[in-house]
Order: structure tokens, then sequence, then C-alpha cells
């Protein structure tokens, strides 16, 4: 009996400890998915309502491929990481790309195309990410061998020290990138990456200055000469300089900002061909006759001690620059009509110009000293005026002295000016920033449109009432759009109508509170409810509404109703 109840015991704890062992066994077997970006990590569990400790198994995404939507910005940090977003992200609500790369094989190595944390067909994947992509890196490299991956990128963002290594044999920088930026941009910073953009098909290229790095500010053009699609070169506060002068009077360039100072050679960068456009940074005192002598040419010339756009201590104290025979030239002061009598200490801040039809349109930004302080920080103290000059005649068009609104816009005014048919007439209309206000922004726009009657530029005020205006020439139409709050968004559609623009139609979207949906329980877990109100605007005053809706469920993609594909194509 004792034997047999030995034998018995011995069988139960093998039974005991297999079937441990085999539970074991199945939690070992279940996939846990690890993600190396903190924020996309975040991102899923915060959709998923589960705590920052708590492991992520793929069973709890079952269904889910393709219909998360990313509802806030997050990095890729590996090829797992992209693998993931690839899988259950809907692509088209990702707004923006940002991946972070680590370093790659020694320059020399046998493929020189295989990094740490990537596979091959992971970098193939690269190509997915479309619109703009936002490149940084663990140790201030890229390896340039992930470059010709991006075949989707519209626009890259490369905020690292340079790439490392060559682009692979075969293989070429994306010919789809048309815009790239350089963050924090110094002399010895993307020198490789430079060389790797040759014979591309950028359009656009723009730097960031680091104001932290003790190295002169310049920019050689040589290292854009041989980018034979290059437009446009935004250097930000960059001086320009020229080894093989040869090499660059061959460039397609048609626009140029950069800062100049005594050592630019203007005389040189008006003999490249193609140049029709520059805004540049006045740092010293010098002669600007040569510019101005050339008709043709688009100005903005911003006129500062330090080459920045206008901040509140941008002065610090110092005198701004003034020259005194461009003044004479320009002859903007017998224009101001002060009031008070003109102010000996008034000075040109920015001055713009443009040429359209014959006519010459020039903008004058100028600043006052406050009468409360000795600085220069007090965006009041600044009046805008153009000056339209057509043969003999002359117009001067005064927006501020017009509008009690426009000190709400002073602190982040910027007075760019532009030409654009925004009445569809086939003739090009005066379009001043005006500024953003609130913590949105919203960009308001002064415009002038031409009347050929009086052959003069008149004021239109129901275009300075659009937010954020857009406008659509196939169309015909001027679009607006605005935040109400994080969780709504409206759109309207303006139409040019007997001489002023005319709301037609407008659209709110909302993400209802849980208090606002009338019957929850019918709604799967989790889910949520967007609602549209459409109004239409029609010529007798009457308004036309309409309510449509749709349900997101978690793990289901967001189907958008046809009343919502319908108001953006614009027909009615």
């Amino acid at each position: 009996m004792r034997k047999r109840m030995m034998l018995l015991c011995l069988a139960a704890f093998y039974l005991f400890i297999t079937g441990a062992g085999n539970a074991h066994k199945g939690a070992e077997e279940e996939s846990e998915i690890i993600l190396q970006s903190e924020s996309l990590r975040e991102c899923v569990y915060e959709m998923m309502e589960k705590e920052s400790g708590e492991p992520l198994y793929e069973r709890e995404l079952a269904g889910c491929e393709g219909s998360l939507r990313a509802e806030r910005s997050f990095g890729i940090e590996s090829g797992d990481d992209l693998d993931f977003v690839r899988r259950y992200f809907d692509l088209d609500t990702v707004y923006s790309w940002n991946i972070v790369f680590p370093p790659g094989r020694a320059e020399g190595d046998a493929e020189g195309d295989e990094i740490s944390g990537w596979s091959r067909q992971q970098l193939e994947g690269l190509g997915c990410m479309e619109g703009s992509v936002y490149i940084s890196a663990m140790e201030d490299t890229v390896p340039a061998c992930v470059l010709p991956y991006f075949t989707g990128a519209g626009e890259m963002v490369f905020d690292v020290l340079d790439v490392t290594g060559k682009i692979p044999e075969g293989q070429r920088f994306p010919g789809n990138v048309k815009s790239v930026f350089l963050n924090s941009y110094s002399l010895i910073r993307y020198r490789n990456l430079l060389r790797c953009m040759e014979h591309s098909r950028i359009e656009e290229i723009s730097v960031n200055t680091d104001y932290g790095i003790g190295l002169p500010r310049i920019f050689l053009l040589d290292q854009t000469a041989a980018m034979e699609s290059l437009r446009i070169l935004n250097l930000d506060d960059n001086a320009v300089r020229a080894g093989d002068q040869e090499k660059v009077r061959k460039s397609k360039l048609s626009s140029l900002q950069c800062r100049i100072d005594r050592g630019t050679d203007l005389a040189f960068l008006m003999e490249i061909p193609s140049l029709k456009e520059v805004s540049f940074a006045v740092s010293e005192e010098r002669d600007l006759a040569l510019l101005l002598s050339n008709r043709e040419l688009a100005l903005r010339l911003r006129f500062c001690r330090e080459a920045v756009e206008f901040d509140e201590d941008v002065y610090e104290g110092k005198e701004p620059v003034g020259i005194a025979s461009l003044d004479e030239t320009l002859g903007w002061r017998q224009e101001m009509e002060e009031p008070s009598g003109r102010d000996p200490e008034n000075f040109l801040a920015i001055y713009q110009r443009r040429a359209d039809e014959g006519r010459e349109i020039e903008c004058f930004t100028i600043r006052r000293r406050s009468k409360e302080q000795d600085q220069y920080g007090d965006m009041e103290n600044v009046s805008t005026f153009f000056r339209v000059t057509d043969g003999e005649r002359k117009q001067i068009l005064l927006p501020e002295r017009e509008d009690s609104d426009y000190v709400l816009f002073g602190d982040y005014r910027r007075d760019y000016f532009y030409m654009e048919d925004i009445n569809f007439d086939g003739v090009k209309d005066i379009i001043l920033d005006a500024g953003g206000f609130g913590n949105q922004q919203a960009r308001y726009e002064f415009a002038w449109i031409w009347e050929p009657q009086t052959e003069e530029y008149i004021r239109c005020e129901s275009y300075r009432e659009i937010m954020n205006p857009s406008v659509d020439r196939e169309k015909e139409l001027v679009w607006s759009s605005w935040r109400n709050s994080a969780a709504s968004h409206g759109y309207g559609i303006y139409r040019y109508e007997d001489g002023e623009f005319v709301l037609k139609r407008r659209l709110t979207e909302t993400l209802l509170f849980e208090y606002e949906i009338p019957d929850r329980s019918k709604l799967p877990e989790g889910a949520r409810v967007w609602r549209w109100e459409e109004e239409t605007f029609g010529e007798d005053g009457k308004v036309e509404t309409r309510t449509f809706e749709a349900v997101e469920a978690f793990g289901k993609k967001r189907q958008t109703p046809g009343e919502y594909e319908e108001f953006f194509q614009g027909e009615f």
C-alpha cells in the first residue's frame, strides 16, 4: 500500500511539472511585440488604453491590420518599428514621418548597405513614407546607403551632422524628392550629403543656421552647381561664396535667399542668368545700386544688424543698418505723409519690389523708435505702405491706416507680399501677409485687386476676412480652413461674385464627446463618433443644412461618408 501511494505521488508530481511546463511553454509561444520607439509605443498604448509597463501581444491587435490612426506624431527607430506601422496603421493618417537611424557599417565593407536593426527588405519598406520625412540619427550621422530607399518621399528634413559612406553603385538619390531641409547648418556640415545629392532632381534646398557654432556663416555655391533641377536656395543667415564661378554660372537657380555682407560678390550673383528673385538680409552698409538697376529682378531686402527676422530683442540695443544713398534713391520718406511731421528716427526695415504688366510694385516697411523706450523692440511701431508706379502714374496703398484691427497682427507679421490672380480675371493682384494670431496662428492676408476700368489696385475687404486662404485656380475658388478646438475643425469655400468673395459652403467637423452620443450602448467598445454639419448659402439668403455622421470602431479603418468627399471636390 505504501509503495502504491508513493507511485501515485510521483505520478501527480510528474503531471504537475509537465503541466506547468506546458503552460509556461504556451506563454513563451505567445508573440510579444517589442517597439523600439518610445513615442510609437506611447501612441499605440494610448489607443489601446494599456499601462506603459504592460507587454503588448499580437492577439490584442487581431483584425486591426491597416486601421490604426496616427492621431499624433511618433518616431521609428528600427526596421521592426516600420514593419509594425506598415502592418497596423492606416498610412494615410500618418501626416509626418520621423525616423532615427543607427550608424551604418564601416565604409568599404563588401555591401555597404547594412545597418544595425534593419534588413534589406525593411529598408525597401521605407518607400511607403510619402510626403515629408524627418531624418535624425543616434550618433549624429546617417549612412548614405539608406537614401535611395525613400522612393515615396517628396521632402526630406535632415537633423544630423552629415551622411557617411556613399550611395551604393547602381543606386542614386531618390528622384521623387523635390525639397530638402538641412537643420543646424554650418560650413563643415552636410558636405558629403550635398555630394550625394549631385545630379538629383531636387528643386529646393533650405538650411537652418546653427548660431551656437563659432564658424563663419557661409555657404559655397559650388556645392549645388551639379544639381541641374535646383531652382530655389534658401540659406537663412548664411552668406554666399563661390570658388569655381564658371560652374555656378551654369546654375539654373531662379530664387536665392541669404545674407549679404561686404564679402558678397553681387556682380557675380547677377551673372546667374536664371536668377529672377532674391531675398537678402543686409547686415552691413554697402552699395546696392547693382541690385536696383536690374528692374526685372524681384527684390526683398531686410536691413538689420543681425541677419534674422524681427524678433523681440533682435537689435540688442544696437543701431540698425541704414544706407542713406539707398534711402535717397528710393525716396520713401517723401511718401510717408506722417501726420505729426517726419520723424528722423524712422528707418527702412524691409524693402520689396516686383514688376507685373509693366507696373512696378514696391513695398516699404518702416520701423520707428518707440517714444517710451530707446530700444527697437516694439512691433506696433511698424508701418507698411505700397507704391505702384505705372509710367507717369503713381498710387499709394496704406493697409494699416484703413484697418482698425491691424494691430491684432503686429506681433507676428512679417510683411511678405506676392502677386497672385485671386479673382481669376487673368491679371495678378497684390497680396500682403497680415500675420497670424492665437495659439493656432490663424493667418490672414490683405488684398488689392486690379481694376481695369480705373487702372488702379482696389482694396478687397472681403478677402481680408478669409481665414487661412488658399487659391484654387482650377476651380476658381478660394478655400478656407480653421481649428475650432482639438477635436473640431472647419472648412469654407468662397467664390468671387460681383466684386467680393462670398462664402458658398461651410463644413464643420467634430469628434463627439460621450455625452453627445444618443445611444452609446449600440456602439462597439472603444468606438468614436464623428459628426459633420454642412451649410450651403443660397443667393436668396437661405441656408440649407445637412448633418451626417460616421462611427469609427477601434481596429477598423475609418470610413469617410460620401458627403464629406463630395464637399472637398468643390463642385456645386
